[in-house]
Formats: structure tokens, sequence, C-alpha cells
């Protein structure tokens, strides 16, 4: 059996519900609503705990995260551990605040 990824399937899903012509059926919008609730509640958590791992980096640094990964990106500070893991940090709090501008319109 073919083993899709996530994004396959939903892509798939969405064919199927054109070619079916089903454009509301109510108990697909209930699991469709649990489903993003659940991935919205899940990214809340996820930005909850980066808030407080980059509000550490920016007490013991005393930069703000935006300006320390500008200053990291151009190169200007060295590649420490605490810079690598603060830049991580960094760019998957900017991926989740992305996800999560869609989210709430469904949630």
């Amino acid at each position: 059996m073919l083993t899709l990824t996530t994004i396959e399937k939903a892509e798939k899903f969405v064919t199927y519900l054109k070619v079916a012509q089903r454009y509301h059926d109510p108990l697909i919008d209930q699991v469709l609503d649990k489903l993003l609730a659940q991935e919205f509640r899940h990214l809340k958590q996820q930005q909850v705990a980066l808030e407080a791992e980059l509000n550490q980096f920016e007490q013991l640094y005393g930069w703000p995260s935006a300006e320390f990964q500008a200053k990291f990106t151009q190169g200007e500070l060295g590649d420490e551990l605490d810079f690598v893991d603060w830049s991580g940090a960094w760019q998957i709090y900017q991926t989740i605040q992305q996800s999560l501008a869609f989210l709430p319109l469904v949630a």
C-alpha cells in the first residue's frame, strides 16, 4: 500500500469532497472543527513554552529575540551553543506564529 504524507492525504480528501459534491457534511465539519481546535491548542502550548525559553535568553543576554536573530543571521555573533539554541527556538516560534494566524478563523 502506498504511504501518503499528511498533506497528500488532505489534498486527496479535498479532491474527493469536490468530486462527490459534499460541500457541507455535518459529521465531516464536526471532525474537522475538532481536529483544527486540537491543533490550535497544541500550537498555543508550544508557543507558551517557547515564549518562556525566549524570555530566558533575552534576560540572560539583554537583547530582544528579534534583535538577537538579526545579529546572529548577519554573523555578528559567534556560534556559541546558546546562540544556536536561541536561534532555533526563535525560528520555531516564528513558524508557530504563522501557523496560528490561520487557525483562529476555524478554532
